[in-house]
């Protein structure tokens, strides 16, 4: 009866279908609560859904584990997230500030296959669509299907090969939103590769990543369409028991299609640590040298152009890094430290520099429930440039947001969260704060 009701909503109220949704879905709590209220898995298994960005192609997929459903050799994970959202600063701006609601439907589903016991092959296909009640120039749909091979092979050698296709946007307040009526959108195609080997005393890494970016609105196409390509390699050596020193190279490739004076070529060298030092404790942290040069030199533009006059060269002092800290079973905090070189392609600047920490903290409260707390900090320094009206922008950028989720019961999980964001930057059209309150619910069907 409830999936006739469903398909009736959708038919007749397209714009309330995800309020209605949400509605069955504490339907089916209720009777799953009476009914199977000791079955339940850890919250942290659900991708919640409603306020993430689209995946860029730059992470390999996450492996789903647990219960299943079989469909001959193929183990499925179907999974929907469904999100309330409301914002009282809609469009991200420091004046004339609009208030929504948004809601969001977030299908997703997952299929592995086992290869010769120790392989796998993975599909995953997630998509979040995003309604807002008062402005529709803010619907966005983001989509991603991609495909991965695990390779798990004697003596402790591992191949990850992943390639996919992802639609996506920049974000309203995103660093790279350029401040349109219609939301950027866009889309990728890319290949992610990774050999690992460790040993007891050394081991190596290295990822390879090609990314091609093609725009599709707001006449970014001409300025932002581009091919990047990059490679990491990572040695790493033992110096105890639980530590090992590393030395990372680093490179990267930049090819524009139409806008050659952004074309460059981007290398690094860094040294630092991997540490496991107790069943606590784990991280890697490393610190170094980047330098970025361009392959033309900066040539100004035609007033009225798309394109861009190029950039100087930039050197940075770089860190990344990802400190975990589990002090209980029941609680974690991980911090990752970040600076880096960013191209950038908007308002007729070249690169930005990115320096900042990220912290997460998750704390279990009784059996089913977490409270999570997340804060960031970051600046971003735009490269100078005499002919913009952006020239010498920095940002500083917080935000702040805390959570709790509850494991209802073994395939539905519910989440509330309120989140708090502010820019100030010097170019003063870029200012804004926003805060946001968003109530999601999972199924992992």
């Amino acid at each position: 009866m409830w999936r006739f009701l469903a398909l009736l909503a959708k038919v007749l109220y397209p714009k309330w279908f995800p309020s209605i949704i949400i509605l069955l879905f504490a339907y089916m709590f209720v009777l799953g609560l009476l009914g199977r209220a000791n079955a339940q898995i850890s919250p942290a298994t659900f991708t919640f859904t409603g306020s993430t960005r689209p995946q860029e192609g730059t992470d390999f997929r996450k492996i789903f584990a647990g219960e299943e459903l079989k469909v001959g050799l193929m183990r499925l994970y179907p999974f929907l997230g469904i999100a309330e959202t409301y914002t009282d600063n809609a469009f991200k701006t420091k004046t004339k500030r609009k208030n929504d609601f948004i809601h969001t439907v977030a299908p997703g589903l997952q299929a592995q296959l086992r290869l010769g016991g120790q392989h796998r092959l993975i599909v995953d296909y997630r998509a979040s669509q995003q309604y807002s009640q008062r402005f529709s120039n803010n619907d966005v749909l983001s989509q991603d299907a991609i495909g991965l091979l695990a390779l798990n092979f004697p003596g402790d050698l591992k191949v990850d090969l992943q390639g996919g296709h992802t639609e996506g946007y920049d974000p309203r307040g995103s660093e790279l939103d350029i401040q349109q009526t219609d939301i950027t959108t866009w889309n990728t195609n890319s290949f992610l590769g990774s050999m690992e080997w460790f040993s007891s005393s050394v081991g190596f890494n290295l990822t390879v990543n090609t990314l091609s970016w093609n725009f599709e609105n707001n006449n970014q196409g001409p300025t932002r369409d581009r091919w990047s390509h990059t490679a990491d390699f990572t040695v790493f050596g033992s110096i105890a028991s639980k530590t090992s020193v590393l030395l990372n190279f680093n490179f990267e490739k930049e090819n524009y299609a139409q806008n050659k004076q952004l074309d460059s070529f981007t290398y690094g060298m860094s040294t630092g640590l991997r540490w496991a030092a107790t069943g606590k404790t784990t991280g890697i942290i490393r610190a170094g040298y980047a330098v970025l040069n361009f392959d033309r030199a900066r040539v100004k533009q035609p007033s009225g152009s798309l394109l861009n006059s190029g950039g100087n060269k930039q050197e940075i002092f770089s860190v990344d890094g990802d400190l975990r800290w589990n002090p209980t079973t029941r609680a974690s905090i991980n911090i990752r430290p970040f600076r880096s070189i960013e191209q950038a392609a908007i308002f007729n600047t070249a690169t930005f520099v990115r320096t900042g920490v990220f912290i997460r903290a998750r704390q279990g409260i009784g059996a089913r429930t977490n409270l999570t707390g997340t804060f960031r900090i970051s600046q971003d320094e735009f490269e100078e440039d005499e002919d913009s009206a952006a020239s010498n922008r920095r940002d500083l950028r917080v935000l702040g947001a805390i959570g709790f989720d509850y494991q209802a019961i073994r395939w539905l999980g519910l989440r509330v969260d309120y989140r708090f964001e502010r820019r100030s930057s010097n170019a003063n059209q870029f200012d804004y704060f926003a805060n946001t309150i968003m109530l999601s619910i999972q199924g992992l069907l």
